[in-house]
C-alpha cells in the first residue's frame, strides 16, 4: 500500500488504487481547499507495477520541483509532491507498496488498518465485527451473518466508524497468492479431551504435516460445537444443516455471555490462522447464521480420555 505524508499537518494518507485530489468534495478522495486548486486537480494511480501521478489541473502539480501540467510521471520513494502553490499542499512519498485492502478510520487522524487474514472491530476484547478473506473477496461477519464488503462501505461499531477501500483487481490477486495454497477441505481437526474435560488439546493434520495447538480455553467451545455436528450427523441430518446451535443456548451450556463467546471465536480463528497461514478460508472454522453458529470444518475427530468418541472423515 502506498502512503504519503503532509509534513505541515502531520496527516498520513493511505492511497486508494485510483486516488483523486481536488476541491470538489463529491468527486475526490482527498479534499484540498486552496484557491489555486482545481475541482479535480490530480490523481495517483496504481498501474500494475508502479504508482503514477497525473496532473488534471489549470495551475499544475509539482514533483520534486518539476512542474507537471496535464502530464504524468512515475512516483519514486521520498518524492515531494505539491498541489498548487501553498506550502501546506506539499506531501512526501512515504511508501510505494502495491495496493491492499484497508479500513480507514473516519474519526481523528489514525492510520489505515491494512487487512491481513483476520481483523476484528472495534478491538480484540470487543469483537462486534470480524473482517476476513473469503473466497476471492473480503467479507464482514456480525451476529447476523456474513456479507461481502463493497468498496467504500462504511462499517460502524458505535461510536467508531471505518471505511473499507478495496484494491479492486489487486484484491483478488493478493488474497489468492497469499493464502490459497490449501483449503479447509485439505485438513483434519482432532480434539483430545481429558476424561474430566478440564483439558482440551487440538491438533491439525494435513497429509504428513501435524501441528499441535497450545491448549486454550476456546478449544472447549469448538469441541462443544463439533459434538453438536456429530450428534446431528448420527441423526442423518444433511451436511448443510448439521451442527447449528442457538447462541443463547450455547451461552447457557458454557456459562458465557455473548461477548465472551465472540472473543473466544476470534481467538480460535487467530490461533489457527497463525499456525497455518497457508490454509485459505480458515474463518470457516466457525460459521454463522442469524442467531446461531456451528463448527465449520467438515472433517474432524473427537477423542475423550484417549478413546475415539466420534469422527466425520472425507469420503
Amino acid at each position: 500500500m502506498a502512503k504519503i505524508k503532509n509534513p505541515t499537518t502531520g496527516v498520513e494518507l493511505s492511497l486508494r488504487t485510483n486516488h483523486v485530489f481536488g476541491r470538489d468534495n463529491s468527486s475526490v478522495n482527498t479534499l484540498l481547499n486552496e484557491k489555486d486548486i482545481s475541482n479535480i486537480h490530480a490523481s495517483i494511480r496504481w498501474q500494475g507495477s508502479s504508482w503514477m501521478i497525473y496532473d488534471h489541473s489549470r495551475n499544475g502539480t509539482w514533483v520534486n520541483g518539476e512542474h507537471l501540467h496535464n502530464a504524468s510521471t512515475i512516483l519514486m520513494p521520498d518524492n515531494d509532491i505539491r498541489f498548487g502553490s501553498a506550502p501546506r499542499t506539499t506531501w512526501k512519498v512515504v511508501e510505494l507498496a502495491p495496493p491492499q485492502a484497508v479500513l480507514v478510520p473516519l474519526q481523528g487522524n489514525q492510520p489505515a488498518i491494512e487487512l491481513k487474514q483476520i481483523h476484528v472491530l472495534p478491538d480484540a476484547e470487543n469483537p462486534e465485527v470480524c473482517i476476513f478473506l473469503a473466497d476471492d473477496h473480503w467479507s464482514r461477519e456480525t451476529d447476523h451473518g456474513v456479507v461481502a464488503l463493497k468498496d467504500g462501505e462504511i462499517i460502524t461499531c458505535d461510536p467508531y466508524s471505518w471505511q473499507y477501500f478495496s484494491p479492486q483487481a489487486a484484491d483478488t490477486t493478493i488474497g489468492l497468492n497469499q493464502y490459497r495454497h490449501m483449503t479447509i477441505d485439505d485438513i483434519l481437526f482432532s480434539f483430545q479431551a481429558s476424561l474430566d474435560e478440564e483439558h482440551v488439546e487440538a491438533i491439525i493434520s494435513q497429509h504428513d504435516k501435524e501441528i499441535k495447538l497450545q491448549e486454550r480455553v476456546h478449544h472447549y467451545l469448538l469441541l462443544t460445537l463439533a459434538r453438536q455436528r456429530l450428534e446431528d450427523a448420527k441423526k442423518g441430518i444433511d451436511q448443510d444443516n448439521q451442527g447449528w446451535l442457538d447462541m443463547g443456548l450455547l451461552g447457557k451450556m458454557l456459562g458465557l455471555e455473548l461477548n465472551h463467546i465472540n472473543i473466544q471465536i476470534f481467538r480460535a480463528r487467530k490461533q489457527i490462522a497463525d499456525a497455518m497461514p497457508e490454509v485459505f478460508n480458515l474463518c470457516q472454522l466457525v460459521e454463522r447464521r442469524p442467531g446461531s453458529i456451528r463448527f465449520g470444518l467438515p472433517y474432524f475427530k473427537v477423542f475423550r480420555g484417549g478413546t475415539l468418541e466420534g469422527e466425520i472423515l472425507k469420503g
